[in-house]
């Protein structure tokens, strides 16, 4: 039986439950504004404080570190001040604000997020990282799409100057057809290193897509777009996406344990005498994952044998 807590003499027990619920929803629509409001506040003190003093203020009137103030100020960044009057009506919960405020949250996840609440639902921390997952996504195969579009507009205008070099390279040379030959080779040369020059293809790609400037991500894109790496100044983008970059790098840290394994079993004294050195429990792990240990020794004898006759 659940034992009945004694109501702080504070407080007003008779009040209706329906009522209090309520009064609850008003306080905790309040309180999303309030963080709204605090972040205002912060933003203004902390433009009003001179270089140095912002950390020492913060500390000194409450107590707070820098990130616990950027929390409250992101949110009111996120939110404008047109907005902070509205969440009193909104079932939006605090630390959906916090999720949903982060500078690289696309502005329609904040949108939906606030669509859905004006439409009654209840808008939780894991929704709202649910929506920003969304909108990631959707703006990702955005700019996929943007850079597809922007490299084929490369590759035809790139095509349709190698043809006009080509059709008066012809007009000059139609009577040297061996001078002609090497001419349109030297024309398709340059066009395969005009096509592969990663600093040309930058320069036309933020154009296309209407930024100063290519970013890491941006070239990284692009590297999977096209299906080979390249190099910008000291860093170099793999065609392999970053989940499968991951992969590889977990591949090569097992195949380094794998191939040390190897090694100390090889040199591993005699099963007889190791399974007497063994307690009760490693002879039972052994007996367990000794089948399984043969499959994968007989299936790496066949691979290393094709890897041989591939050198062959």
């Amino acid at each position: 039986m659940n034992e009945q807590l004694p109501v702080p003499a504070f407080l007003t027990p008779a009040v209706p439950l329906p009522q209090r619920a309520q009064r609850i929803r008003d306080l905790v629509s309040v309180a999303r504004g309030c963080i709204i409001e605090v972040g205002h506040e912060l933003i203004a003190a902390k433009a009003e404080l001179v270089h140095g003093e912002w950390l020492p203020w913060l500390d000194q009137e409450f107590g707070w570190s820098e990130a616990a103030a950027q929390r409250y100020m992101q949110v009111a960044r996120a939110f404008q001040i047109p907005q902070a009057e509205g969440f009193k009506g909104l079932t939006i919960d605090a630390t959906a604000l916090y999720a949903l405020s982060a500078p690289d949250v696309p502005q329609e996840a904040r949108d939906e997020a606030v669509a859905r609440a004006e439409a009654g639902e209840h808008v939780t921390k894991r929704e709202a990282e649910e929506m920003v997952a969304k909108a990631r996504a959707e703006q990702q195969q955005q700019l996929e799409d943007k850079l597809r579009a922007g490299i084929e507009a490369y590759q035809a205008e790139e095509e349709g100057r190698t043809k006009a070099a080509i059709k008066e390279a012809t007009t000059k040379l139609r009577d040297d057809k061996k001078a002609l030959a090497a001419k349109i080779k030297e024309i398709r040369d340059a066009q395969e290193q005009a096509i592969s020059d990663p600093e040309k293809l930058a320069k036309f790609m933020a154009r296309a897509i209407g930024v100063p400037k290519l970013t890491g991500q941006h070239y990284q894109l692009l590297a999977q777009i096209l299906g080979r790496g390249f190099a910008v100044g000291n860093k170099t983008y793999s065609p392999q996406s970053p989940e499968e970059l991951r992969r590889q790098e977990e591949a090569m840290r097992m195949a380094s344990s794998v191939a040390e394994a190897v090694r100390e079993l090889a040199g591993a004294p005699p099963p007889e005498s190791l399974l007497a050195s063994c307690y009760p429990v490693q002879r039972a792990l052994i007996r367990e994952k000794l089948d399984d240990v043969m499959a994968w020794v007989a299936r790496t004898r066949i691979a290393l044998s094709a890897y041989e006759n591939e050198r062959i």
